[in-house]
């Protein structure tokens, strides 16, 4: 599993499922409540569906290992 900062929905937590240069496709993993073009709504996307996002505006987040 991995982790990106998205620029405009917040974290995000999944695997990617497809990429192109334009476009991500990621599974997520757990439920999530993600920031939607309305300033300050939170839209709720549930464990296992697909979310297609800006490559451009994805930041993987490193992981840590103790």
């Amino acid at each position: 599993m991995s982790k990106w900062l998205h620029s405009r929905k917040g974290l995000i937590e999944g695997e990617i499922v497809a990429e192109d240069a334009i476009w991500t496709q990621i599974q997520l993993k757990g439920d999530q409540n993600l920031l939607s073009a309305k300033p300050g709504a939170r839209l709720p996307f549930q464990d296992g569906e697909i979310l297609t996002v800006r490559t451009d505006f994805l930041k993987l987040i490193p992981e840590v290992t103790p």
